[in-house]
């Protein structure tokens, strides 16, 4: 199984902000940093008071003329199956998202996160056993997981969903298994769980000049529960080498899609503040 690029982290800032879009002219990369932009898109127009506005944007997350589509993409025995199932889905999909935003703007120390994953494919004998339909011709799915990080730094809310990226947005498709396979939704995924952390020694010649802040750290979690391919992001000269060292020493409990161990992007904040303690 592919990597799953998943961002496991105690801090992250979305994606590069562009300028806002109106529902009439978006257009975004076809990308985390895209799908990102076009939440950022959605909280912003939540945040301005504009509710006819935010009713539009939320219903341009359903592929366009979805019926359409499904007619074009699945063999005719099971397209009126999916076309109630698509609707059905998208609806509950609005009501969680929109739940999600909300909770975000009344929360001001609250911001949105966006993780991208390699959407998981189950085995062709899981799909036979189940009865499941495939798509008639190739059909590309991005699968992202987003949320918002608490002030202890811990995720206390995410959603997964599978999007198909068409006219230049994110159209919905469906959880971590797109609608078709919405049958094998259930437990999909788990993230990877930090079980062994090590604080860092605050460098004696960084407290001598009263030097604090963050140093960010991107790394891999292994199938091993390791960290690997550590890489410095930001972070003052005087404090980089000691957050290495600490964050070198976590340990993690693997992420799983279906059983499998995977490895997962991370991105790692170390906070140094001068009345720490070593």
């Amino acid at each position: 199984m592919g990597r799953v690029f998943v961002l496991i982290f105690l801090s992250l800032s979305l994606a590069p902000r562009l300028p806002a879009q109106t529902a009439e002219n978006a257009s975004y990369p076809d990308s985390r940093e895209g799908f990102g932009q076009q939440l950022e898109d959605l909280i912003a127009t939540k945040k301005s008071g504009d509710a006819a506005g935010f009713r539009i944007r939320l219903e341009t997350l359903a592929i366009p003329n979805a019926q359409d589509w499904i007619v074009t993409h699945f063999s005719a025995a099971d397209v009126t199956n999916l076309g109630r199932d698509y609707r059905l889905r998208f609806a509950k999909f609005q009501e969680d998202l929109a739940s999600l935003i909300e909770k975000v703007v009344q929360n001001p120390g609250r911001e949105m996160m966006v993780w991208s994953m390699e959407p998981p494919v189950p085995p062709d004998a899981i799909l036979a056993k189940q009865g499941l339909p495939s798509t008639v011709q190739p059909t590309m799915i991005r699968c992202f997981l987003y949320g918002f990080l608490s002030e202890e730094n811990t995720i206390p809310q995410t959603s997964v969903s599978s999007f198909v990226y068409l006219d230049g947005e994110f159209r919905y498709a469906g959880g971590t298994f797109p609608f078709w396979w919405d049958a094998l939704n259930r437990g999909a995924v788990s993230g990877s769980q930090l079980i062994h952390r090590v604080n860092p020694k605050y460098p004696k010649e960084a407290r001598k000049q009263h030097i604090e802040g963050v140093v960010r750290i991107f790394a891999i979690t292994g199938k091993d529960g390791m960290l690997h391919d550590l890489k410095l992001v930001k972070g003052d000269p005087l404090l980089s080498e000691a957050a290495l060292k600490a964050v070198q020493q976590w340990r993690y409990q693997p992420g799983l899609v279906g059983g499998v161990p995977i490895e997962i992007e991370t991105t790692i904040d170390v906070r140094f503040q001068l009345n720490q303690k070593d």
